[in-house]
């Protein structure tokens, strides 16, 4: 793609060092320096002012013909980026320069790898995406990753850190129209893919999203899509990449809390079926056990002086240490993991605040309740 010569004020031009003398304005013979050349060139895009057109001229000689020389294809990414960000373009020489830079990085992943600046590929890579989707935001020119359908082109974890980097400055501002399309975008290149950081980002955005969310059922619809994600990226045995025990009960407690929010008896999954093995996976069952302990333990109505009701209390207490010696009967009858199952419910909706709106202020059962389900103690 050949590019006009961009001047910017009034800097003087910078002459071509003398590595750069040997190149013609046709094509050559990929020369054994063209790395080094490349480096140079970097400087002159990064500071020229005007960049001298035979710079370019040796910038798009280089690209034409050495292609397989993945220093200097970094090198040059690094240029045309930097070229991009550096002030005095408009919106459609922003948009050529950064795409220069991408399809050059994008050329890289089909080099075979060797010992590079990692610094450099880490700026290049980080100075084109934000460019790229700073552009977008700005009604400028988009690549087709931004569109809100196309993956991204390849799912690489050099290109998932800037993508990092922009969810964490959207979480602060929300400013940012394309980097929730960009998180998109890349979660669906690495579905399928060892990579699956970007599929973390985006479950991260959908609850972030969900907590900005009036609306309790879109707000669950949000949660939902997370969870899916997150099943993804951490897999049936939730050891992902940055993926813990810790992370997901944490997570599973605040989907539940959302769930609770809308939930009903209408489609009750049946206590029977809470424990089996597939229902277990993943916490597929755990809304619906976590409705069953907050239906048992309702919120108590007070008399006019603003005691609790005798009467309701008792009631309370029976319903409760019924439904439990049922759930824990199903659960003992089905397995080790079920006990847990059902102990980590049990203690969720003791003290974690798991509960429908109407059982809020329930307040929370007894000690010796959730003690009486304990596995380690259940074979004393």
């Amino acid at each position: 793609m050949g590019l006009s010569l961009f001047r910017f004020g009034t800097l003087a031009a910078i002459g071509l060092a003398t590595a750069l003398s040997g190149f013609a304005d046709e094509p050559i013979a990929c020369p054994a320096d063209a790395a080094q050349t490349a480096t140079q060139i970097v400087q002159h895009f990064r500071k020229a002012d005007p960049i001298p057109r035979n710079v370019i001229t040796v910038a798009n000689n280089i690209q034409l013909v050495c292609t397989q020389d993945y220093v200097a294809n970094l090198a040059l990414a690094e240029a045309w980026a930097s070229l991009s960000v550096r002030g005095g373009l408009n919106l459609q020489q922003q948009y050529e320069t950064a795409t220069r830079a991408m399809s050059l990085l994008l050329h890289l992943e089909t080099l075979p790898f060797v010992e590079h600046n990692y610094n450099l590929a880490g700026e290049a890579r980080k100075k084109t995406i934000t460019q790229l989707v700073a552009i977008a935001d700005m009604g400028g020119p988009k690549i087709d990753w931004l569109d809100g359908e196309t993956p991204f082109p390849v799912c690489e974890r050099g290109f998932t850190n800037p993508a990092q980097t922009l969810w964490y400055q959207y979480k602060k501002d929300q400013a940012s129209l394309h980097t929730p399309i960009l998180l998109k975008a890349q979660a669906k290149a690495c579905e399928t893919e060892i990579v699956k950081a970007p599929l973390k980002y985006l479950a991260e955005y959908y609850v972030d999203l969900a907590e900005r969310t009036e609306d309790p059922h879109e707000a669950f619809e949000h949660m939902k899509a997370a969870r899916d994600l997150y099943d993804t990226y951490g897999g049936e045995d939730q050891s992902g990449l940055g993926w813990n025990p810790e992370l997901r009960g944490f997570f599973d407690r605040e989907f539940i809390k959302a769930g609770l929010r809308v939930k009903t008896s209408e489609n009750l999954m049946p206590k029977a079926d809470l424990f089996e093995p597939e229902n277990m996976k993943l916490n597929r069952s755990k809304l619906d056990l976590q409705y069953y302990i907050d239906q048992s333990w309702p919120t108590v109505a007070r008399d006019a002086e603003g005691k609790l009701l005798r009467d309701e209390m008792t009631e309370r207490m029976r319903a409760h240490l019924y439904l439990t010696q049922e759930l824990g009967a199903l659960a003992r009858a089905e397995s080790k993991n079920a006990e847990w199952y059902l102990f980590r419910a049990l203690k969720d909706h003791r003290e974690h605040g798991l509960r429908t709106p109407a059982n809020e202020n329930a307040g929370t059962p007894p000690d010796f309740i959730l003690e009486t389900y304990n596995p380690n103690k259940t074979n004393d």
